[in-house]
């Protein structure tokens, strides 16, 4: 057979087993969610908590880890196209312009870390105040009635692959960080295995350079895909990206020291709109509420001496 004939061949073969793939998947959940009604929940929130290796659809069904891998496999060419929609929406949204600020006055201030893809980055707020990170540092100052000095990194295209390989991540004698990274790795469908290394890859450095008690507070990623319209089948395959890293998220901080995972707060779509536009200042404050209690709470443990005390 002519070489250029074989390689054809191959190709042809390698489309096929991809179709065939493809197609099984889809029989499979299309019989999944045709089992009898008493045979899965019926709302998400009455379900129980799947074990880890599976996978709640929206709709209650729940996925077993490997046919959840095998669907996600497959849309990554689908997923890929919502990150160059999400990319060019980014260009064309709203992010602070004014001169940020990172210390709040007050004794014996606390230092922390932020890490992240667009929330640290202030998407859709005019001041850099009304960020995540600015709000939860407000908010953990005047919840310790101390002051609070903070540094972020932030890029609305940062993943964890990226911040893992960074050479330094100035984290000298910070207290807590606040690792808020998440949304470019749904859309680039980053495989569980890749992101479980390189948290714990981004948690050492930290230690590294922090001193070994350092805080470490992980947010879970929001349900982006309820923030604008997507399309029923590229919404499913984010949500079940979103579930799958959250997961693996959640696993890495139980088995750390001084670490908590914070899911995103379960929020109201009617509570983020100020006169028939939605408030992403409002997003902002939701999240970063919940993320200084989670950072206040493992900053009050006695049984915690701060990474300052540890250097010292």
């Amino acid at each position: 057979m002519d070489p250029a004939d074989n390689r054809q061949a191959h190709v042809a073969l390698i489309i096929l087993v991809i179709f065939i793939t493809a197609a099984s998947v889809a029989a499979l959940v299309l019989i999944w969610e045709r089992r009898p009604s008493g045979a899965k929940c019926l709302q998400v929130q009455e379900c129980p908590v799947p074990q880890t290796g599976t996978a709640i659809l929206e709709g209650s069904t729940v996925l077993p880890a490997t046919v959840t891998a095998i669907l996600l496999y497959c849309a990554r060419p689908l997923l890929r196209l919502h990150f160059a929609h999400y990319k060019r929406d980014v260009r064309q949204a709203l992010f602070p312009e004014d001169d940020p600020h990172f210390d709040i006055p007050g004794p014996n201030p606390d230092r922390l870390l932020f890490i992240g893809d667009v929330a640290v980055a202030g998407y859709g707020v005019l001041r850099y105040g009304m960020t995540a990170s600015s709000q939860t540092a407000q908010f953990v100052a005047q919840d310790r009635g101390r002051g609070c000095m903070w540094a972020t990194i932030a890029a609305t295209d940062l993943t964890a692959a990226r911040v893992a390989k960074m050479p330094t991540l100035d984290a000298a004698e910070v207290d807590a960080a606040v690792i808020m990274l998440g949304v470019p790795d749904v859309l680039l469908a980053t495989s569980s295995t890749s992101w479980a290394v390189n948290l714990m890859t981004i948690v050492e450095h930290i230690r590294e350079q922090a001193g070994p008690n350092c805080r470490i507070v992980f947010a879970g990623i929001p349900p982006m895909a309820d923030f604008r319209p997507i399309p029923a089948l590229a919404r499913t395959m984010m949500m079940l990206q979103i579930q799958r890293i959250n997961r693996v998220t959640q696993s890495t901080a139980s088995q750390l020291t001084n670490t908590s995972f914070v899911p995103f707060p379960e929020w109201r779509v009617g509570e983020m709109y100020v006169q028939e536009l939605f408030s992403w200042k409002s997003l902002h404050e939701m999240w970063a509420r919940v993320l200084a209690s989670a950072t206040v709470q493992l900053m009050n443990d006695s049984n915690m001496p701060s990474s300052n005390s540890n250097q010292a």
